[in-house]
């Protein structure tokens, strides 16, 4: 699904046809395809299937002001940063309290 949306994006008509193809294959719907190329978020999707889309078009549009070394960086810090997150938030990690105060205090003059 996410190659069909990404393919509409891009105006990949070899792409747009053939994983078409393979969700309707998939998907056992004649029609899912052809909305999620036409205007996927005009199709009754599911929260998770609309995010998804969502985040795969954001990243494609994104190509034309980052380059793809930029897009993996933004991918890879926020895939670190949602792990630590959740790690952190699991485990009621609390700061140190130096944290808090750091770069609000004047700083000493020398």
């Amino acid at each position: 699904m996410i190659a069909v949306a990404v393919s509409s994006q891009n105006h990949c008509f070899y792409c747009l046809t053939s994983h078409g193809a393979v969700l309707r294959v998939r998907s056992g719907d004649e029609v899912l395809a052809d909305t999620v190329v036409a205007n996927y978020r005009a199709d009754d999707l599911t929260s998770r299937q609309r995010a998804m889309f969502d985040f795969a078009v954001k990243i494609t549009l994104a190509s034309d002001t980052c380059s793809d070394e930029d897009i993996m960086d933004i991918i890879q810090v926020a895939g670190f940063f949602n792990y630590s997150n959740r790690v952190a938030n699991t485990l009621e990690l609390r700061p140190n309290r130096e944290f808090h105060s750091m770069a609000r205090e004047a700083s000493p003059k020398r």
